[in-house]
């Protein structure tokens, strides 16, 4: 488990996972970089980074301690914006211009409102397990008797854990309504701005705590990818369907449209469906490398990006693949910013490449 770990996604985050899997405090205190601002440095777009995104033309960035970086001019200057907490990010994803969520470690979730100027903590880990407590442990489930794969017991012991939740992919469809998930099977979902938050954990058949790297919307719902190939597939408003397409851990997955899905992940991996999920087939990457991070581009093509910096791109909807020329640096995230040109952000922080 921890070399498919430190292979995983995300980079730093992966040493963070062992750290939690591994070395939980019984008595579980409050990490002071929960409640410690993001302190300002000199070239905060030189720090690791592990994702990007766009909130209108404007490019955000998320990383270590706590940092965030606005660019308003395609990753030419960056500034760095006032955060409530110096955990470890590592997600972003705005609904609009204005309003946006970030995620990361010891279950932090925060949310801007003004371009990602500024922001509020919303979630920690310690108000995480109470969630996923109470929505096993409730009146109805306990009557159910539906293996929701955690028990009430489990549940007791994250709160004792403490704050120890790292969240690791985010799906933001509106300024209302947006989905979490990360290691050990968490799961969180609003449709309220982040007012209340619902554990989905009574939803999701996920008995040994399999990390959730990646999530996609299909016609249906909701689609979570991760650990060891699994695949959650929501078929109704409260159910979800297990598939595991690939023997190795998918790291990422993302919607081409008309009901094509690709999901990539460990040495090189990459599945593919017609059918928005029901069924996969595995293709050729021609890398044996981990692939990372993946885009669609402006003109359709989709491309990947390997741990080694091979890239691989797709003109025919993800059914085959071309290796490029170009290799990019250490890489965690990628993300279109003109016809030929990628930001990238990883542990060299932010750079823009050029593709053919």
């Amino acid at each position: 488990m921890v070399s498919t770990i430190a292979r995983a996604v995300r980079w730093l985050s992966a040493m963070y996972l062992v750290a939690a899997a591994y070395g939980a405090s019984a008595e579980a205190e409050r990490p002071a970089v929960l409640d410690r601002p993001a302190r300002e440095v000199s070239q905060p777009a030189s720090t690791f980074l592990l994702g990007v995104t766009k909130a209108g033309a404007r490019l955000v960035a998320v990383g270590e301690s706590g940092r965030i970086v606005l660019s308003d001019d395609q990753g030419k200057n960056w500034r760095q914006a006032k955060v409530p907490t110096s955990v470890l990010l590592t997600a972003v994803a705005f609904a609009d211009t204005k309003v946006g969520w970030a995620i990361g470690h010891s279950g932090v979730v925060i949310r801007t409102e003004d371009g990602g100027e500024t922001w509020s903590r919303q979630l920690d880990g310690v108000q995480v397990a109470r969630l996923i407590y109470d929505a096993v442990s409730g009146p109805t489930m306990q009557r159910s008797g539906i293996d929701t794969g955690i028990s009430a017991s489990q549940a007791e012991r994250l709160i004792e854990d403490g704050p120890d939740k790292p969240f690791l992919a985010l799906r933001v469809e509106d300024t209302q309504k947006a989905t979490i998930v990360g290691a050990f099977g968490y799961a969180l979902h609003t449709v309220d701005g982040g007012k209340h938050w619902i554990s989905l954990d009574t939803q999701l058949k996920n008995p040994i705590g399999l990390h959730y790297y990646g999530i996609e919307k299909t016609a249906e719902g909701l689609l979570f990818v991760g650990e060891q190939g699994i695949v959650q597939r929501q078929i109704t408003g409260s159910e979800f369907l297990v598939e595991t397409p690939s023997e190795g851990t998918l790291f990422g997955v993302l919607s081409l449209g008309n009901q094509v899905l690709i999901a990539y992940g460990l040495r090189g991996k990459v599945v593919r469906s017609q059918d928005d999920g029901k069924t996969w087939s595995k293709l050729d990457s021609g890398v044996e490398a981990s692939i990372q991070a993946g885009v669609v581009l402006p003109d359709g093509a989709l491309l990947l990006v390997a741990e080694n910096g091979q890239m691989i791109s797709s003109h025919d909807r993800g059914s085959t693949f071309n290796l490029l020329p170009t290799r990019s640096p250490p890489t965690a995230d990628v993300l279109s910013v003109s016809a030929n040109s990628l930001l990238v952000v990883g542990p060299l922080g932010a750079q823009t490449i050029t593709v053919p």
